[in-house]
C-alpha cells in the first residue's frame, strides 16, 4: 500500500480555495506571514500548481523528511524528523536543515526591517503631502 502525501508548499491552509477578493487576499497574506515552514525532503517528489498555491506530492513510504514550522507571532518552533535521520546517519542532513532554518529566519528578520522602513517612509510621505496641501 502506497503512503501518498500531498502538502501545500505555501503557508496557507490545505484545501483552501484561492483568494478572490482583496479582503481574502489580505487575510491569506497575513495568515501566511505568521508561519515559516522549512521542509527538507529526500526522495522523489512532484510539485504542481502555480505560485503561491503550490502542492508537493511525495510517497511517504519512500521519501523521508525533516520539517520545521515556526509561528512567527508566538515564537513556537516545531521540528519533525523522520526516524531514518535521527541517528548519526542523519547528522549531515540535520545540519543542512538547521542551516536552512537559520537562513529562513534571517530572511524573515530582514523583510520585517524592510517593511518597517517602508512603512516609515510612507508615513513621512503622507505627512509631507498633507503639509503641502495646507500651504
Amino acid at each position: 500500500m502506497s503512503d501518498q502525501h500531498q502538502a501545500p508548499v505555501d503557508q496557507g491552509q490545505s484545501g483552501d480555495s484561492p483568494p478572490k477578493t482583496i479582503g481574502q487576499k489580505i487575510a491569506r497574506a497575513l495568515e501566511n506571514a505568521m508561519e515559516l515552514r522549512i521542509i527538507t525532503l529526500v526522495g522523489d517528489a512532484q510539485v504542481s500548481g502555480t505560485f503561491p498555491d503550490l502542492e508537493l506530492t511525495y510517497d511517504g513510504s519512500q521519501a523521508k523528511a525533516i520539517g520545521t514550522s515556526i509561528n512567527l507571532v508566538a515564537g513556537d518552533t516545531n521540528t519533525v524528523i523522520s526516524p531514518a535521520y535521527a541517528g548519526d546517519a542523519g547528522e549531515a542532513l540535520r545540519s543542512f536543515h538547521a542551516e536552512q532554518v537559520a537562513e529562513g529566519k534571517a530572511i524573515v528578520e530582514r523583510n520585517v526591517r524592510l517593511l518597517v522602513e517602508l512603512g516609515r517612509e510612507i508615513v513621512d510621505l503622507v505627512k509631507d503631502l498633507s503639509e503641502d496641501d495646507k500651504n
